[in-house]
């Protein structure tokens, strides 16, 4: 909804603005589809994979020790001859794990938070750098980010989506070509 309040926003300035300004292009890209369609998303994506794996391989493993835990404790409850302390110091076994995990998992969310955003990063400066060269050269003023489609009316002659995404792709196997011996 915000997107869409700002964009009805710049329409409106758009069209009421002093009459040079009304000669000034408009474009649009699908930011989203052109980050996807490239090869450096598919690598900082299986890096990603790759660090929440870890992750998952430790919450298993805490997984199991907690089950391991619950069924000892079922056990002690159900034996009469089990003191109450042997209890208590089990289920304070059980809560420090089940706090450790729950630690892990929040230690897990911010940390490939990070990492996602520092994967992405370059690939997203690349993309507006792309979009802005392209811009200049097409004689764009303003391009908006369709990626949530939230423009009403997109002219296919003012998408920039299928250009710049052509550009990167041609500058990733350009690097690829140069760094390969």
């Amino acid at each position: 909804m915000k997107h869409l309040l700002s964009l009805i926003a710049l329409a409106g300035f758009a069209f009421t603005a002093a009459p040079e300004l009304k000669a000034q292009k408009i474009g649009y890209i699908n930011r989203q589809s052109v980050v996807d369609s490239l090869a450096a998303y598919d690598t900082a994506m299986a890096k990603l994979q790759r660090a929440a794996e870890f992750y998952d391989e430790t919450l298993m493993s805490n997984q199991t020790e907690y089950q391991r835990l619950m069924t000892q404790y079922q056990e002690m409850s159900q034996n009469p001859n089990t003191p109450k302390t042997r209890l208590e110091l089990k289920v304070k076994e059980i809560q420090a794990l089940e706090d450790r995990m729950r630690e892990l998992q929040e230690k897990r969310q911010e940390e490939l938070q990070e990492l996602q955003y520092d994967l992405l990063k370059p690939i997203s400066d690349a993309v507006n750098k792309m979009t802005e060269a392209i811009a200049k050269e097409k004689g764009y003023v303003y391009v908006l980010d369709n990626t949530n489609n939230t423009l009403v009316v997109m002219p296919k002659t003012d998408d920039l989506t299928d250009v710049v995404r052509a550009r990167m792709i041609a500058e990733e196997k350009k690097a690829r070509t140069t760094t390969k011996p």
